[in-house]
């Protein structure tokens, strides 16, 4: 798993049905043409695809998100770089609260201003 410009590059490892939806819901597309290859050749659910495959990933634009390793989990396929995924987690967690401790000491006020002026954050 690595980062190219603001994209994340990774990969999921699995067999059986690909979850397609999970493209979607991390916001990634196929890595190549082979990836999408792969990724149609899993999706059909009367296929014999008890191979296990992996599959590389783009989530555009990742900013601050990652890939959602639990919910890859849910469907049988796994992030693999978890270490990576969770290292990135735990200092996403770490600044979330920081950033939660420095808003319980803003006025009402301050904190309206800041909400009417901060742009949508993407966690």
């Amino acid at each position: 798993m690595h980062k190219q410009g603001n994209n994340l590059h990774y990969s999921v490892r699995g067999s059986g049905e690909f979850p397609v939806d999970m493209l979607k819901y991390d916001g990634c597309c196929p890595a190549s043409a082979s990836d999408q290859a792969l990724i149609d050749a899993h999706s059909d659910p009367y296929t014999d695809s008890s191979e296990e495959v992996v599959v590389n990933l783009v989530l555009l634009n990742a900013d601050r998100r990652l890939p959602h390793a639990d919910r890859w989990e849910s469907f049988r396929w796994e992030v693999v770089g978890s270490p990576h995924v969770e290292s990135d987690a735990a200092r996403i967690a770490r600044l979330q609260a920081v950033w939660d401790g420095l808003l319980t000491s803003l006025t009402p006020a301050q904190r309206e201003a800041m909400d009417y002026f901060r742009p949508e954050r993407v966690i």
